[in-house]
C-alpha cells in the first residue's frame, strides 16, 4: 500500500481502505485510548495539555530554536555509470551500493527487475520478480540488503488485490529471505527504508478491512516485528530514528486528490505528535532527525503554488519556497533534494538555505540518499550519478 509515484496506481489501495469504511485510529494494544463507539477500536483523541498535544505547523522559528547559519553545500561527484533510461524509477543508494527499478512495458513477459550496482567496483546483480511476469514495488536499500514487495500483478484500481511477498536480498551473495507474504490476495505493501530499518504496512485481516493495518519493521540481522497494530487511514509510513513518520488520511480531498496530516510516532506506543494538521500532506521523507514533506495548496488560496515543501528540523517547522512542483523530496545527511519545475534536481539545507541546482531537463527523480554516508544518487539522461554532499 503506497501513494502514487511508481508504475501502479497505488492510491487505489488506499482508496480501497476508504471505500470499505476504514476510520481514523492511531493505536492498538495495551495502554491505548478509549474505544471508538463505531468500531470498538481505540480512538485517536489526544487529551488537551498532554505531551502528545499537537505542535504548531507555523513556518515561524520557535523561540528556543538555535540560530541558523548553515555553510554552503559541498557537492562532489564520486561515481557514475551508464544506464538504460527507459522505465527507470526508484533510484536508491546505501554505501557502495545503488539500485534502480526497471518497469516492464505492457506485453513484456519478463516482469519488473531491480538492478543493484556497486558503484565503486562496477559489480552488479539483477533481481527479478518471482512471479511470471510479476511486478516489483518499493525496492529500497538498507545496509547490504535490497528489500522489495514482489507481487503477481499491479494494483490499477481500488478493487485490485494480489498475491505478494516482501523479500530481502543480500546484494553481495544474492541470498533471498522472505520477510512476509499474503495468506490470501490483498493489497500489496510498499517497503520504505531509513535510519537502518525498513517499515511496511499490510492489512491486519484481509477478510475484515475495518480491522485496519499492521505496521511491521525489520532490521538486518533481526526478526520482523510488529510496530503498531490496528492502525487506520495510514497513507504512507517510514522509519525515523527509533520511531516513524507517516501521512494519515484527513476527511477531505484537495483538488480532487486525497491528502492527510503528517505525524511522528515515537519508539513506544502512543498517539505520537502532529507535524501538520491542515489535511494537505502528500509525501514524506525522513533521516537523521530531519522530516520533510510536501503539501498540496488549499483550494481556497488564490495564486498558490500547487505544492509546497515543509521541514521539521531542530524543533522548528518551516515552509520552504520550492521551485515549482516538488512531487518528491529526499532527506540526506544535512540536506534535502527535490525536483523543480525546470526538471533540475535542487539541493538545500533543511532550512532551505545554501541551494544548489543539478542536472538538466531530463533529470529523473526521485533520487535516493544515504544519510549515514552523505551520498546522493540520481539519473539524468542515460547516466547514473553518485554524489558526496557535505
Amino acid at each position: 500500500m503506497r501513494p502514487t509515484g511508481m508504475h501502479t496506481s497505488t492510491a487505489a489501495v488506499l482508496a480501497l481502505l476508504l471505500t470499505l469504511g476504514v476510520t481514523a485510529c492511531d493505536g492498538g494494544g495495551a495502554g491505548a485510548a478509549s474505544a471508538s463507539s463505531s468500531s470498538g477500536r481505540p480512538s485517536d483523541a489526544v487529551p488537551a495539555g498532554s505531551a502528545a498535544a499537537v505542535e504548531s505547523s507555523s513556518d515561524e522559528p520557535s523561540p528556543d530554536a538555535p540560530p541558523v547559519d548553515e555553510p554552503p553545500l559541498d557537492v562532489q561527484e564520486v561515481g557514475g555509470h551508464r544506464v538504460v533510461p527507459r522505465g527507470v524509477v526508484g533510484v536508491q543508494v546505501s554505501g557502495n551500493w545503488v539500485s534502480w527499478t526497471r518497469i516492464a512495458a505492457d506485453g513484456e513477459g519478463t516482469g519488473d527487475t531491480v538492478t543493484v550496482l556497486n558503484w565503486r567496483t562496477g559489480a552488479r546483480r539483477t533481481v527479478r520478480s518471482t512471479f511470471a511476469p510479476g511486478r516489483i514495488e518499493g525496492a529500497d536499500l538498507v545496509g547490504h540488503y535490497l528489500v522489495l514487495a514482489d507481487q503477481a500483478r499491479p494494483a490499477y484500481d481500488a478493487d485490485t488485490v494480489t498475491t505478494w511477498r516482501v523479500l530481502a536480498v543480500e546484494v553481495r551473495t544474492g541470498r533471498t529471505t522472505r520477510l512476509a507474504g499474503s495468506r490470501t490476495p490483498s493489497p500489496a505493501p510498499f517497503p520504505r527504508a531509513a535510519d537502518g530499518r525498513v517499515l511496511w504496512q499490510e492489512l491486519e485481516d484481509p477478510d475484515d478491512p475495518a480491522a485496519g493495518v499492521r505496521v511491521r519493521t525489520w532490521t538486518p540481522g533481526a526478526r520482523v516485528q510488529d510496530m503498531r497494530r490496528h492502525v487506520r487511514d495510514v497513507y504512507e509510513v517510514l522509519p525515523s530514528r527509533g520511531g516513524a513518520v507517516l501521512v494519515r488520511y484527513a476527511d477531505r480531498r484537495v483538488r480532487g486528490l486525497p491528502a492527510g496530516d503528517v505525524r511522528r510516532w515515537g519508539a513506544t506506543r502512543g498517539h505520537g505528535r502532529s507535524l501538520s494538521t491542515d489535511g494537505l500532506g502528500m509525501r514524506v521523507s525522513a533521516a537523521g532527525g530531519v522530516v520533510a514533506w510536501t503539501e498540496r495548496a488549499d483550494e481556497g488560496r488564490q495564486n498558490a503554488d500547487p505544492v509546497s515543501l515543509w521541514t521539521r528540523w531542530r524543533g522548528t517547522t518551516r515552509r520552504i519556497v520550492a521551485d515549482g512542483y516538488p512531487s518528491e523530496v529526499v532527506v540526506g545527511a544535512g540536506f534535502l533534494a527535490w525536483s523543480g519545475a525546470s526538471g533540475r534536481l535542487r539541493l538545500a539545507r533543511p532550512d532551505g538555505s545554501a541551494r544548489v541546482a543539478l542536472g538538466g531537463p531530463r533529470t529523473s527523480v526521485p533520487a535516493g540518499a544515504d544519510a549515514d554516508r552523505h551520498l546522493l544518487a540520481y539519473v539524468t539522461g542515460t547516466r547514473l550519478h553518485v554524489l558526496e554532499v557535505d
